[in-house]
């Protein structure tokens, strides 16, 4: 807890620039070793200290979407502790706990928030969880006792078989804001028939494929 507190100060403090370490030098982030310094990627910004050319030590990366990580690093990739924002669609999570590889692992919180300046077709309560993450994957017990896995970015719970920590077979996925979908997922997307229930006690069957909606089917 102690060194989370201090990586939650180390984000307050990193717009302006507060380590230990000396500035990089140079445009070539491959050469940077032993200094901190920031460098823009196609998909991210790092803020950080750099070693061996690498991402290593304390350091922030930032998403065009708003999403961030703010942490430990190394080897390029989030290793230690760390907390992480991931925006996804019209709700967001909150990671924070103990990453490695660049995945939740180990002992963490997760927290399904809802922005409130969107208005939702249906009222939700926004929830937390602890537990214990694998590889991006939070286990936990649903509200009928049985085992349920929780992904990093789609905060859905999901009551099925994994497969590499992603959504594969049969199962139901129970999304933030209460719709329900039973059917076969493939690679963590619905495909094939899928059944919605909705808060409001409507129902739906659909036809997916590798996640993309097709066709409703009247029922």
């Amino acid at each position: 807890m102690k060194k989370l507190l201090s990586i939650i100060v180390l984000g307050l403090l990193l717009s302006g620039n507060a380590y230990s370490l000396p500035e990089c030098e140079g445009d070539d982030s491959k050469k940077w070793t032993n200094c901190q310094g920031s460098f823009k990627y196609p998909e991210k910004e790092y803020n950080g200290e750099w070693k061996n050319g690498k991402k290593h030590g304390e350091g922030y990366s930032y998403f065009p979407n708003g999403s961030y990580y703010f942490g430990e690093f190394k080897d390029d990739k989030p290793n230690g502790e760390g907390i992480a924002i991931i925006k996804y669609n019209l709700y967001y999570s909150k990671i924070v706990g103990k990453w490695k590889d660049g995945k939740p692992n180990g002992q963490g919180d997760l927290s399904c928030l809802r922005y409130h300046d969107v208005k939702y077709s249906y009222e939700w309560e926004e929830k937390n969880y602890t537990g214990e993450w694998k590889d991006g994957v939070l286990k936990i017990k649903n509200v009928n006792g049985k085992e349920a896995h929780i992904g990093a970015e789609k905060c859905v719970i999901w009551i099925g078989k994994l497969k590499d920590g992603l959504m594969h077979g049969y199962g139901t996925a129970i999304f933030p804001d209460g719709i329900k979908y039973v059917g076969e997922a493939k690679n963590d997307d619905f495909h094939a028939q899928v059944t919605i229930y909705k808060p409001d006690g409507k129902i739906e069957k659909a036809i997916y494929k590798d996640g993309k909606y097709l066709s409703l089917i009247h029922i």
